[in-house]
């Protein structure tokens, strides 16, 4: 897949961060996800608009100014399955970095977006173009109004304009969640993720009625969490619990 940068100089700028990341700052590009794809590790993307914008089935995230839009490339070497769960360990990092902020009940749906009540603040893609690195894009909306863009969206989204007295700049928060996001690797590569799996359980909230779209059929059934390999866990109404891996599950909706 191609990318396009689209009415900036002749170069991003780039500036260096805490953490020893390097960042480019582009003013609008197709998908930051791709511009990351030719970067090496600690280089970020941070664009002021993204006209194509993606989520994890491939659905469109619209990505207008006023939100942070923002990839990152982290080193991701060694067995493929230590890395199948990052989604859901970004997602909690994504949190706790705009819990720090002061927003106020904050819950993750899974896998990784993360939600205050019923309404979307922030969601993220994670992709892997070659076995030594992970790119992680993500979107938080700020003061843009995504409604505008996509009708369908009101009442299911929420900003950081409604939920705080004081509004970050976009490219603060991007530093804030540089720091977390490093810092999370580390503790991946030095402990696992089995290191992480309490306090994710702990950030999804009350249990709550899903329907799981797999490939040939919908389960129903209440979301109960994730176990230590990172699998989705529902209980049906007999009370079994089964355990679905990411890769089972194309679609998870709350009823």
């Amino acid at each position: 897949m191609s990318y396009q940068v689209i009415h900036r100089g002749p170069q991003p700028m780039i500036r260096p961060t805490a953490e020893g990341w390097a960042v480019h700052c582009v003013e609008e590009v197709t998908s930051t996800n791709d511009l990351c794809r030719s970067l090496p590790e600690w280089n970020a993307v941070l664009a002021i608009r993204q006209t194509a914008g993606r989520g994890r089935t491939g659905k469109s995230w619209v990505s207008d100014a006023g939100g942070l839009w923002m990839s990152m490339v982290i080193p991701a070497d060694g067995p493929r399955s230590r890395w199948e769960p990052l989604p859901l360990v970004m997602g909690w990092t994504l949190l706790g970095v705009l819990r720090q902020l002061g927003v106020k009940e904050l819950r993750l749906r899974w896998p990784n977006d993360v939600m205050v009540g019923n309404r979307k603040l922030a969601g993220l893609l994670v992709e892997r173009f070659n076995e030594a690195t992970a790119v992680i894009g993500l979107g938080i909306n700020i003061t843009n109004q995504p409604e505008q863009s996509s009708p369908e969206l009101l009442g299911q989204s929420t900003r950081l304009k409604d939920l705080l007295p004081h509004v970050p700049k976009p490219e603060s928060l991007a530093d804030a969640i540089l720091v977390a996001t490093r810092r999370m690797q580390e503790k991946m590569v030095a402990q696992g993720f089995t290191a992480f799996v309490d306090e994710i359980n702990a950030a999804w909230g009350d249990p709550r009625k899903v329907a799981c779209e797999l490939k040939d059929h919908t389960r129903q059934g209440t979301f109960c969490g994730i176990d230590q390999d990172g699998n989705l866990l529902m209980q049906d109404e007999s009370g079994s619990t089964s355990a679905l891996s990411a890769i089972e599950v194309r679609i998870m909706k709350e009823l």
